[in-house]
């Protein structure tokens, strides 16, 4: 149990989201790369992201690169250096799993709850509609639910039909649970204003 939960406690210590510098160390087609990453901190200094004597990371084949039929020769050879960015943590085999793909390393892209937060403006796609709502999708990686009365200003009992698969919608980040890497957003009008200055979720209660 000790050594379970220090590995835990290691991997967790690299934020979902973080962007690495690593070394391939193999290449299983079809199933990915090993590899051992580094991080650097906030003094600048470099350290080891998981433990020495784990494996770092691990990369799916398809996380390697834009587009599956794309060559990956070249870059999954033993020794290639290659940034990387934590989407979640395997505790099973004490390893991060990674992605490298140019996409996913954009600034733009979210691939964790955690790199937003309360009052943050967002757009996306509707992914699903419920009787309690609307998922929206932001990201490959992260959804976040906008409930039935954060939908409109005016209450209504069911979900409007502008609210279909895959609608554009402008929200605005109203709780994040990062434990559950879940997401509350609000699509309302008048707290989706440029200019409007969110404090705190009370407003949205209104």
């Amino acid at each position: 149990l000790v050594d379970w939960a220090s590995q835990a406690t290691a991997l967790e210590a690299v934020p979902i989201g973080s962007r690495l510098d690593g070394e391939v160390i193999d290449y299983v087609p079809r199933y990915g790369c090993r590899m051992r990453v580094t991080q650097v901190d906030e003094a600048g200094a470099e350290g080891e992201a998981a433990p020495a004597d784990a494996v770092s990371a691990f990369c799916p084949s398809g996380k390697i690169a834009d587009r599956r039929d794309e060559p990956v020769a070249d870059s999954v050879e033993a020794g290639v250096q290659a940034q990387c960015r934590v989407l979640f943590y395997n505790y099973l085999e004490a390893s991060l799993v990674v992605t490298r793909r140019p996409a996913d390393m954009k600034d733009t892209c979210l691939v964790s709850v955690t790199e937003l937060t309360p009052g943050q403006l967002v757009s996306g796609v509707v992914s699903r509609v419920t009787d309690f709502g609307a998922f929206v999708q932001l990201s490959e990686y992260v959804t976040g639910l906008v409930h039935l009365r954060q939908l409109t200003d005016v209450p209504l009992a069911t979900v409007p039909k502008r609210f279909q698969i895959d609608a554009k919608v402008k929200c605005r980040v109203l709780r994040v649970f990062p434990e559950k890497r879940l997401l509350s957003l609000t699509a309302k009008k008048s707290l989706v204003k440029d200019d409007f200055q969110f404090v705190s979720f009370e407003q949205a209660r209104r």
